[in-house]
């Protein structure tokens, strides 16, 4: 039986979620990195931040990486974990 036109929709906007999800996982991971191996959780300080962006503080930057590196840690590696089931969606 063919899918009904609703249903192939819905698995093309799943689909294109799925990679979206995968660039965005690859995305945070470069941005978590290069966080820690620039020494920016020490650089970026709350005073440097207070010029260009007063609603920042150095925690709250850090707290945005402790989101990001949950995020990647919910979505496992590239050979295990939730980050399989996306790849299964690209084909």
């Amino acid at each position: 039986m063919a899918l009904t036109a609703q249903e192939s929709n819905y698995v093309t906007r799943i689909s294109t979620l799925a990679s979206q999800l995968l660039k965005l996982r690859d995305e945070l991971a470069t941005e978590s990195e290069t966080y820690y191996s620039e020494g920016f959780d020490t650089s970026i300080t709350t005073a440097d931040l207070a010029v260009a962006f007063p609603h920042l503080t150095q925690a709250k930057v850090g707290s945005c990486i402790t989101a990001f590196d949950g995020v990647l840690a919910n979505l496992g590696s590239g050979v295990n974990g939730q980050t399989v089931n996306l790849r299964k969606m690209q084909g």
